[in-house]
């Protein structure tokens, strides 16, 4: 993952147009969860309050679910012949999403 300088702020992730499918609301979606990752990377850095990085993972780990099923769904309508490979890819993400808020209780436990 690289870091970039965005207004002022380090970015973990930057979205940029090369990661364009051509589906706007796919297109959206994905900038959203960029901008999440971020929000919560940004929350981590700063020392925020565990209430304020909990609700940043419970938005992730909603947002994550529902976009995965939508793309999932647009994917299989769409016939896209690497469905069940970007499938697998999804669930290790939604995997790693979903261990969040455990880690953010071990680390709060630990203070």
């Amino acid at each position: 993952v690289a870091f970039f300088v965005c207004g002022g702020r380090m970015s973990y992730i930057e979205w940029s147009d090369d990661l364009k499918t051509g589906n706007r609301q796919i297109d959206a979606e994905h900038w959203g969860l960029f901008a999440l990752v971020n929000d919560l990377h940004d929350k981590l850095q700063a020392g925020s309050a565990d209430a304020s990085i909990q609700a940043t993972i419970e938005a992730l780990v909603g947002y994550v679910e529902s976009h995965f099923e939508f793309e999932e769904a647009l994917m299989a309508t769409g016939g896209y012949p690497d469905l069940e490979a970007h499938k697998q890819v999804h669930q290790r993400l939604t995997g790693r999403v979903a261990r969040l808020p455990g880690r953010l209780r071990r680390r709060s436990e630990e203070l």
